[in-house]
């Protein structure tokens, strides 16, 4: 499953660079290819950390209450829901780093 989100994040980058590049005006191409770059690759970075904190921290949250059972799928829900936190953040984090590397890039070079 979250390959499947990766590939479908990458296709809407992709896409969005696409759109921004083709037709009269594409004064916004090279700028959204930053963001859109940087978003993704923030998306990814961060959703795989996300991901691993969010399981080592529900299998901790489980073992000091004393879930033993379920353990397993709560470190299950816990990756999944910090690997979603990790990915949005990521991916603002990500747009914000875009933009401010195309500025600099434009302004010194």
């Amino acid at each position: 499953m979250g390959w499947l989100a990766v590939g479908v994040d990458g296709l809407i980058a992709a896409d969005n660079i696409k759109e921004a590049c083709i037709g009269d005006d594409t004064s916004q191409c090279e700028v959204v290819s930053y963001k859109e770059t940087g978003g993704f690759a923030g998306s990814l970075g961060g959703g795989m950390a996300g991901g691993k904190i969010g399981s080592a921290a529900a299998v901790g949250l489980a073992v000091f209450l004393g879930v033993a059972t379920g353990g397993v799928a709560i470190g299950f829900i816990g990756a999944g829901v910090g690997a979603y936190g990790g990915s949005k953040g990521g991916d603002a984090f990500g747009e914000m780093a875009g933009e401010a590397i195309y500025q600099f890039k434009k302004d010194n070079f």
